[in-house]
């Protein structure tokens, strides 16, 4: 009897929620954590957790966005700095299921259902899940075993269980170290002017380059100057992004630019100060130059009449002064010149000469061991590694031979350093699916005395979730930073990714970064993947907490297989392609107003410090015995080659001097054989 069934399923329920719900009394418990991939499921209160499998029956993995993130249900996660997950009960968290319509009109809400795709749900966080049977859990859902329809519904991406669920489009990836996983970055907030008394117009796509101008809520725009008189261009930053006194941009997933109102989106002009002493926002002035603007992404725009419009901002037309304001490039118009000259180049590896990396710029790392990230493979200075094509191409290779794997990491310690800047490389990765892991980084020049994290480290690129045949691997990018003097005095990180449209295996695309003092921004062909404040009022990284950030740094390229990252830890895992080609066109560096740099290479005496001659007896102090790794817990990881040019330039030591100093430090590995007195 159907019905009879029925009534019995929703008594059942009820009674199940009312146990639920009397439980909601009981006392919290303090946060555990058990371990990272525990071997038992986890109970209430207790972590690592990964999804909702690691958690007891009745529990869920609730996903923490932050450190001190209070838990639900739990005590002291307020004081817990860590990114660790913990088991949760379900009504501690979770919104229950609610089913708002089928096929519906409007996007629907977390836990709302019923969807059919991922456009029906509000918000780029948010897919469709698609349940497969009565009564199957819904992920940041509560009450889903108590629904015996076969409903889809909204959920966030974080929710989602790495395993069994197939979202209908990718699902975000957890990133290195501990980190939760992705979302896309913030757009920025819509600020609204005086109000109109027409309604909204539909956004409608007239189409890319147009002949005429286009009208209110038409597009494809590219600059105002495609907009009628009274309109500009609203610069969309991603799909579904609402557009200023529009309607329907909820439901576009392309990344059209439209034509709106000035009043519908833009700030009004305000004047902040003459010479600020700090930097100034967007729509901000009186500035002077670039520099007085706050963010790599804005600049200083000249005004050359009163009552001239500032571009993206609001009020230029009513402001009689001469007051010049900080406005977005991307608001720019094509004939906007930035007041500030093209950068000084100060580093250039364009890879044309020869047919292996230049030694007065690069040097090796060597061997394996995991690299602190359970990566499985070797690093080697072999050709078939590490190479300079004909074309002009450092390529770094990644084979496979059996359940072994070799490939390269090169990096300018020593030879290359520098402190604030633009970095950029023109890259185009591998197929990654599923295993592969390049990366364009740098590490501060202090690592072979204090090693990691307390030498900074700050990934421009990271690519390469594993997940076998999950095809966000190609068009996924992560930025990240590394420290280790926050508050707690251990480790610290903050990182984002950014998922792009474009298959970047296909094709070579530029990855940069700005560094200042105030800032570190990463971009992707001109886009913004990161920013992390690092200025002396950032709630986040301020310099006394984040001096790693602060000092020089020296570059490294190279390919991992496996690893954190990719989270595959063993060969049967490995799905990708081999040999697999890491290609680089060019890497270059730009100074800013607080560049510095140094090195062997720059200080004009490239083969100095490579070419070692005072470091013991020429038959016993060979180059492989240089390049062999020495390591304790003080100084981290290096080679003896490396360490004595370290103990060379920041102790102001001769060449015999810091042999003898390296002999004594690590007389097992550098040993007497590169000590000038065993000779």
């Amino acid at each position: 009897n159907p019905v009879a069934f029925e009534e019995s399923i929703s008594t059942i329920g009820q009674s199940l929620l009312e146990r639920i719900n009397d439980g909601d009394a009981e006392a919290e418990l303090p946060i555990v954590k058990v371990g990272a991939n525990p071997s038992a499921r986890l109970g209430r209160c207790e972590g690592d957790c990964d999804n909702d499998g690691d958690c007891e029956s009745g529990l869920r993995c609730f996903q923490r966005t932050g450190p001190f993130e209070s838990v639900p249900g739990c005590s002291g996660g307020a004081q817990d700095d860590s990114l660790f997950d913990y088991c949760v009960r379900n009504s501690d968290e979770f919104p229950t299921l609610t089913q708002v319509a089928v096929n519906p009109s409007v996007p629907l809400e977390r836990c709302h259902g019923d969807c059919d795709r991922d456009s029906d749900c509000a918000g780029s966080d948010l897919f469709c899940f698609p349940r497969s049977k009565a009564g199957e859990l819904v992920p940041g859902c509560h009450g889903g075993e108590l629904d015996s329809t076969l409903f889809d519904y909204c959920i966030r991406r974080v929710d989602a269980a790495p395993d069994g669920v197939a979202p209908t489009t990718p699902t975000p990836v957890p990133s290195l170290r501990g980190a939760n996983p992705t979302h896309r970055p913030t757009p920025e907030p819509v600020l609204n002017g005086p109000s109109s008394p027409s309604g909204e117009l539909p956004i409608v796509k007239v189409g890319a380059n147009p002949s005429a101008r286009l009208g209110r809520c038409e597009g494809d725009c590219d600059n105002d100057g495609d907009c009628e008189s009274g309109l500009r261009c609203f610069a969309r930053t991603e799909p579904f992004e609402a557009v200023p006194g529009c309607s329907g941009g909820a439901q576009d997933d392309s990344r059209f630019d439209y034509c709106v109102r000035i009043n519908d989106n833009f700030p009004s002009l305000t004047q902040v100060a003459v010479n600020p002493s700090v930097p100034l926002g967007r729509c901000q002035g009186d500035c002077d130059s670039d520099t007085d603007c706050a963010g790599s992404d804005l600049f200083c725009f000249p005004r050359s009449k009163a009552g001239e419009l500032v571009p993206g901002c609001h009020g230029g037309e009513l402001d009689s002064t001469l007051f010049d304001y900080c406005i977005r490039r991307v608001d720019a118009a094509p004939g906007v010149a930035p007041t500030t000259p093209k950068p000084e180049l100060v580093f250039a590896e364009e890879f044309n000469e020869g047919d292996q990396p230049n030694p007065a710029v690069w040097t090796y790392d060597l061997g394996d061991g995991g690299w602190g990230n359970d990566e499985l493979q070797r690093y080697t200075n072999l050709k078939e590694n590490v190479q300079i094509s004909p074309n002009g191409k450092l390529v770094i290779t990644a084979l496979q031979q059996g359940d072994s794997f070799t490939s390269g990491r090169i990096k300018t310690l020593n030879k290359f350093k520098f402190k604030y800047g633009s970095v950029e490389a023109s890259i185009k990765v591998p197929d990654l699916r599923s295993g592969l892991w390049p990366a364009f980084w740098t590490m501060g020049n202090n690592v072979p005395a204090v090693g990691w994290p307390k030498c900074g480290e700050i990934d421009m690129m990271e690519m390469g979730y594993g997940e076998p045949g999950n095809s966000i691997s190609n068009h996924l990018v992560g930025s990240t930073a590394h420290w280790f003097n926050d508050p707690a005095g251990t480790g610290a990180m903050h990182g984002l990714y950014l998922d792009v449209e474009d298959d970047l295996s296909q094709a070579f695309h530029t990855f940069s970064m700005d560094w200042t003092p105030n800032m570190i921004t990463t971009y992707l062909d001109g886009k913004q993947i990161w920013a992390i404040d690092i200025s002396p009022d950032s709630a986040q990284c301020p310099p006394e907490q984040c001096s790693e950030l602060h000092d020089f740094h020296f570059i490294l390229l190279n390919m991992a297989v496996g690893g954190e990252y990719t989270g595959l830890f063993s060969p049967d895992q490995i799905s990708a392609h081999f040999p697999a080609r890491y290609e680089i066109d060019y890497v270059r560096v730009y100074a800013n107003d607080w560049t510095e740099v140094g090195g062997s290479y720059i200080n004009g005496d490239p083969t100095a410090k490579y070419y070692l001659t005072d470091c013991g007896c020429p038959a016993t102090c060979t180059s492989q015995q240089l390049d062999r790794m020495a390591e304790d817990s003080t100084s981290g990881s290096s080679s003896c080659r490396e360490r004595i040019e370290w103990v060379i330039e920041n102790q102001d030591s001769t060449e015999e001097e810091a042999c003898q100093t390296v002999s004594g430090e690590f007389p097992s590995i550098c040993g007497q054989a590169c000590n000038p007195d065993a000779c």
